[in-house]
């Protein structure tokens, strides 16, 4: 199971009006935030009465949470997350977000994350999910879409080296983006299987 979070999910709704709708209108925000938690857990237990499995893993997209203040962040995402993702006792629990600093990655450890896609905006380094996490398994996108078009093949390698030095668990590449020059993404697989 993945889909966005309760607050990405509202993002996605309102638009940029939510930024303002939390400040105007907070009760009517947690109002939306609980009706997509508890849709998101009805789609739980859907699946599992469909499938007659129990779900052992649990996946959320978070792309819009980064956009807000930790603070807003604590109120208005984590209550709801960690309803969803406490709703069995997952084995695994995957979160995948683009947009958090430094100060959002403390949210990882809270809601038990086993497996965290990260990546270098906002001012967020390696070092500092390494610093925060070092017990939790996370991928690192090896660099922001920005660079894709600007590293070289001998960038992408040494990056990736540097980056396998500094202790990633595991190394990822933002194919999304379009037109990624041909020869960046060949070093980055040539690369990536030397250290197989």
């Amino acid at each position: 199971m993945a889909n966005q979070s309760p607050l990405g999910t509202a993002t996605v709704l309102r638009g940029t009006d939510l930024f303002a709708d939390i400040i105007e209108e907070p009760t009517a925000v947690k109002d939306l935030l609980e009706i997509i938690a508890e849709t998101a857990m009805k789609v739980i237990e859907f699946q599992e009465q469909f499938t007659g499995q129990t779900l052992t893993a649990i996946g959320m997209d978070d792309d819009y949470g980064g956009l807000y203040h930790p603070d807003l962040y604590e109120e208005f995402n984590f209550p709801y997350m960690k309803r969803i993702f406490t709703v069995h006792d997952f084995k695994e629990k995957s979160l995948h977000t683009e947009t958090f600093g430094k100060d959002h990655v403390k949210y990882i450890d809270r809601l038990e994350i086993t497996n965290y896609d990260a990546w270098p905006y906002h001012g967020m380094t390696i070092e500092d999910v390494l610093a925060e996490l070092p017990n939790t398994f996370f991928t690192w996108n090896i660099a922001t879409v920005k660079d894709l078009y600007t590293f070289t093949p001998k960038s992408i390698r040494e990056e990736y080296a540097r980056l396998v030095e500094i202790g990633a668990p595991g190394i990822v590449m933002n194919l999304c983006a379009r037109r990624v020059p041909k020869e960046n993404i060949r070093a980055f697989v040539d690369v990536a299987r030397s250290y197989d």
